[in-house]
């Protein structure tokens, strides 16, 4: 999607499956400026851009894709600081390493699943 409406209209139907109105309330414009909005009548004001980042942090799709059209439109789940430890120390290990930490996972991995009912 190549322009700014396209974007906005594709985050208002296929993400917040909303109707105009309600969506043009969230970005503080009226619904006739954004109906203008995605039929490339009109620019995006600097309020309707804030309201679109504060959305596309409650409902996870990147702003990046929205601001530049580039990339995926949901962003990488976030690691949390444990989670990208344990990546940082696999990314040492040789492929021996990796190997046995694989085979060490997926074992228990099997006793756990044989565990549960």
């Amino acid at each position: 999607m190549d322009t700014f409406g396209k974007r906005l209209l594709y985050i208002r139907k296929q993400i917040l499956q909303q109707n105009q109105v309600t969506f043009a309330k969230h970005l503080h414009i009226s619904q006739g400026a954004l109906s203008d909005i995605e039929h490339e009548k009109r620019g995006l004001p600097q309020e309707a851009i804030i309201g679109v980042y504060k959305l596309s942090k409650a409902h996870n799709f990147s702003f990046d894709w929205f601001l530049l059209g580039e990339g995926d439109i949901t962003p990488p789940p976030r690691l949390s600081p444990e989670e990208q430890e344990l990546l940082s120390h696999y990314a040492r290990l040789d492929s021996r390493g990796q190997h046995m930490l694989y085979a060490t996972l997926y074992q228990e991995l099997d006793r756990i699943d044989k565990k549960e009912p």
